[in-house]
């Protein structure tokens, strides 16, 4: 199946793919070059080989770029493209989400909306979050904070986070579609972004680029 869901704008392009193919058609799309084709043919997962394949095709989609998009890795594990642009690469159930952007860096976060996320609410919840969201006890609010939290994470990229006491998020008052602040503070580091959020087919998707 083709892209499902997108959105351009100036600073960025951003886009959803429900991998339906069969991996033979993935990989047909994907157009690997040899050095390409070994790392998938390494991975052991089908799940991992297709969300890749994914990727590649949905890298393709983004820049324009008829021929493989070179994408490499720092010693963090960040992704990056050799072009200079930054991505960010999401992931839930059959669907993959990627953002590419000019801008320094990028971070995306889709995930099935679930209602017994309140089970680990206490893993990424701060103290005044928690007096926040205990006045509205709604799963969809818990993955809008979730998602500020995870694109915060991989917009600092060196991981080493603690989400209740480095990554923070300002206030929001709609859970279905808005934007709230989040914020890094860890030692001398400080980072804000604004980050946007959209519920969307059961799954909320957050990203931001700064």
């Amino acid at each position: 199946m083709p892209v499902v869901f997108q959105r351009k704008h100036s600073n960025y392009h951003l886009a959803i793919w429900h991998t339906t193919e069969e991996t033979p058609e993935l990989l047909h799309s994907a157009d690997l070059n040899d050095k390409e084709f070994l790392v998938w043919n390494g991975f052991k997962s089908l799940s991992r080989q297709r969300e890749w394949l994914t990727v590649r095709i949905l890298l393709r989609f983004l820049t324009g770029k008829k021929s493989s998009v070179g994408i490499f890795y720092d010693m963090y594990g960040k992704p990056n493209i050799q072009d200079g642009r930054s991505v960010s690469v999401s992931h839930t159930r059959d669907y993959v989400a990627v953002i590419v952007t000019e801008a320094q860096n990028a971070g995306i976060d889709l995930e099935t909306i679930r209602e017994n996320i309140s089970l680990i609410a206490h893993k990424f919840t701060g103290t005044e979050e928690s007096r926040f969201l205990e006045k509205i006890n709604s799963p969809d609010a818990l993955h809008v904070l979730w998602g500020i939290k995870e694109v915060m994470y991989k917009i600092y990229g060196k991981k080493e986070l603690d989400f209740r006491k480095h990554i923070f998020s300002g206030p929001f008052m709609n859970y279905a579609i808005g934007e709230a602040e989040g914020r890094i503070r860890k030692e001398n580091t400080d980072i804000r972004a604004t980050v946007q959020y959209l519920k969307w087919n059961g799954m909320m998707l957050a990203w931001a680029v700064c």
